[in-house]
């Protein structure tokens, strides 16, 4: 039998075995806790999967940019698709910001291993 992945539809089989060892209902709590827990597995779901597309859709984009540039129509209009990517959500570093004209000093600060550890050493 394959495990129940629907978390709504899994928490009412967890909560109907729990009713099913008590006789009733009378672990209210406990039966409120599966119901928020599936909520948050849910939005969890929902988060995970809005990643993918989007991680999905920014390969996309650096694939685009590849097959222009490759193509020789130059890395002007690669760029393009990068800078569309990046201008629509305002994702484009503004020159005043730390390391806003370097590169390479731009993307050591702010690459996700530098900010995990600027997180955590906030964190303490």
């Amino acid at each position: 039998m394959q495990p129940n992945t629907n978390p709504a539809a899994l928490a009412e089989e967890i909560k109907t075995a729990i009713q099913g060892l008590s006789g009733d209902s009378s672990y209210p709590d406990l039966l409120a806790a599966v119901d928020q827990l599936a909520a948050a597995t849910e939005q969890c779901r929902h988060a995970s999967e809005q990643a993918q597309w989007m991680l999905h859709d920014n390969i996309t984009v650096m694939q685009a940019a590849w097959i222009d540039w490759q193509r020789g129509d130059g890395a002007d209009d690669a760029m393009e698709w990068i800078e569309n990517t990046l201008s629509g959500p305002g994702l484009i570093p503004d020159e005043d910001e730390p390391n806003g004209q370097n590169a390479q000093a731009w993307y050591d600060a702010n690459n996700s291993l530098a900010l995990k550890q600027k997180l955590e050493a906030s964190n303490g």
